[in-house]
C-alpha cells in the first residue's frame, strides 16, 4: 500500500512539472500506470509493458478526419514489423464513446489498434493542441521524435527501430491551445506579430457607435494596400468600390434591386441600422485588384450584380446665360451655411459646390436627377441657393445669371441589380 502511495505522489510531481513544458526529446518517459485501454489484452497496462518495442503514441479523437484517415496506414505498419513495433493510440474521450465509435463507423471496420482511454496523463506529459499528433518512444522509453503524422512512414519507421538517427520536423502547435479553440477571429491572435503575413483579410459588418464615420484607401506597409468604410451607407460603399468617392452624387446611382427596403441603400438619414463597415487588406498587389475583390465581396454579401457603365441620362444642367460675372467671390474663409431649405455658400468653385453639396444633398423629387455644372466658370463664389424645389433653384440661379435646364447627357451611372 506504502508503495502504491508513493507512486501516486512520484507521478503527480512529475506531471505538474510537465504539465507546462511537457516530456522533451531525448527524455525518458516514466512507467505510468493507464487505467482504461482497449483492444488490449488486459483492461489497464504500464508502459513497461511495451518496453522492448518501438512504441508510437498516436493522440486522436473520433471526430477528427485526419486520425481515422492514417489508422489504416498504422495498423498495416504494425502489422509488418509485429515483433518490434506498437501503435498505442491516446484519447482524451470516454470508453463507451470510443468502442461505439468502432462498433458503429465504417471507415475504421477491421482497425484492431490499441488505445488509451479517457486520457488525462499522457495529454499532460505530451502537451498539443492539434491532433494526430506523434510521439516516437524507442524499445528503451527515450523519447525520439515528435511530429505530425506525415512523417509516420515505412521508411522512417525502419530507421527507428533501427536504432537510426531520426531526423524529422518537430511538430509545432499553436502555442495558445485558448486561441485555437475560441470563436474569436484568426486576426485578433498576435496580430502584430504576424500582420506581415496576412495575404487577403476583408470585414463587413454592421455601423458601429465607436468608430467614425469615414471612407478612404491607403496602406498599412510597403506591400500591404487597404480600403477601409466606416459607418457609410450600401450606396457609398459602392461608389468606393468603384473609385468615385467625390464629384459622384447618389443621383447617379441607379437601385434595381428588389428589396431595397432591406438596406435603405441610400439611408440619406443615415439611421445606424442600415450603416455598415468594410476593411479590405491585400498583398502585394494592384489597385485595380483590390478594387475589384471589394466589389466581389459586396456583391456576394448584398446578392446584387453592379456595373459602372455610361449611359444617355436626364439630367439637370446648370448654364452661364449672361457675360456679367455676378458669381465673383469677395474672398475669406469657405464656408457654408443651412437654413431650411436655403444654403449660402461662400469662396467655393462652382463645381465643389454642385458636386459636393448641391447634388449630394435631400431634395425635392424635381430635383432628384444628376446636376451638372456646364457654366464653365473657374473662380471661387458666393452664392445662395434654394432647394425647395426645381422652380426656387432656378430662380435662385437666375440671380448669378445662370440657367437650370433639363438635358440628356452621356454620363458614368452606377447600377445595382439583382443577379
Amino acid at each position: 500500500m506504502k508503495a502504491k502511495y508513493l507512486f501516486i505522489i512520484i507521478l503527480m510531481i512529475f506531471t505538474t512539472r510537465s504539465k507546462a513544458d511537457g516530456i522533451k526529446i531525448g527524455q525518458k518517459v516514466p512507467n505510468i500506470l493507464i487505467e482504461q485501454i482497449i483492444h488490449f489484452q488486459h483492461r489497464s497496462a504500464k508502459l513497461s509493458d511495451f518496453r522492448g518495442k518501438f512504441l508510437l503514441l498516436d493522440f486522436w479523437f473520433t471526430s477528427c478526419g485526419s486520425c481515422i484517415e492514417e489508422m489504416p496506414k498504422l495498423q498495416a505498419l504494425q502489422q509488418k514489423f509485429p515483433d518490434k513495433f506498437k501503435v498505442l493510440m491516446v484519447t482524451y474521450q470516454n470508453k463507451e464513446k470510443v468502442e461505439k465509435f468502432f462498433r458503429e463507423s465504417k471507415t475504421v471496420n477491421g482497425i484492431t489498434l490499441t488505445s488509451v482511454v479517457a486520457d488525462s496523463i499522457l495529454n499532460l506529459l505530451f502537451p498539443h493542441v492539434t491532433d494526430p499528433h506523434e510521439v516516437w518512444i524507442d524499445d528503451k522509453g527515450i523519447v525520439q521524435a515528435i511530429t505530425e503524422t506525415q512523417s509516420v512512414t515505412e521508411e522512417n519507421l525502419l530507421k527507428f527501430i533501427n536504432h537510426q538517427a531520426l531526423d524529422l520536423p518537430l511538430k509545432v502547435d499553436a502555442p495558445d491551445k485558448a486561441a485555437l479553440r475560441t470563436y474569436k477571429p484568426v486576426i485578433l491572435y498576435n496580430y502584430d506579430k504576424y500582420k506581415s503575413g496576412m495575404l487577403y483579410y476583408s470585414y463587413l459588418g454592421e455601423g458601429r457607435d465607436d468608430v467614425a464615420g469615414l471612407q478612404g484607401t491607403d496602406e498599412l506597409d510597403s506591400s500591404h494596400k487597404r480600403i477601409r468604410s466606416t459607418n457609410c451607407s450600401m450606396v457609398d460603399l459602392y461608389k468606393l468600390a468603384y473609385g468615385k468617392i467625390e464629384g459622384f452624387p447618389n443621383s447617379r446611382v441607379f437601385c434595381l434591386f428588389g428589396d431595397t427596403a432591406k438596406y435603405h441603400p441610400f439611408n440619406i438619414e443615415h439611421d445606424k441600422n442600415y450603416l455598415f463597415c468594410y476593411d479590405i487588406v491585400l498583398k502585394d498587389t494592384s489597385k485595380t485588384r483590390i478594387y475589384s475583390c471589394m466589389l466581389d465581396d459586396l456583391n456576394r454579401y448584398f446578392g446584387i450584380k453592379s456595373s459602372l457603365v455610361k449611359r444617355p441620362i436626364s439630367c439637370l444642367v446648370i448654364k452661364k446665360v449672361s457675360l456679367d460675372d455676378k458669381l465673383k467671390s469677395k474672398g475669406g474663409k469657405a464656408d457654408d451655411i443651412r437654413i431650411g431649405n436655403k444654403y449660402q455658400f461662400y469662396n467655393m468653385t462652382f463645381t465643389t459646390i454642385i458636386q459636393n453639396y448641391v447634388d449630394l444633398l435631400p431634395m425635392s423629387p424635381s430635383l432628384q436627377k444628376p446636376i451638372l455644372d456646364e457654366t464653365g466658370y473657374t473662380g471661387t463664389v458666393d452664392v445662395n441657393f434654394d432647394l425647395s424645389d426645381f422652380a426656387a433653384l432656378k430662380k435662385s440661379l437666375a440671380l448669378y445669371g445662370l440657367d437650370l435646364v433639363e438635358g440628356e447627357r452621356q454620363i458614368d451611372i452606377i447600377v445595382l441589380k439583382d443577379k
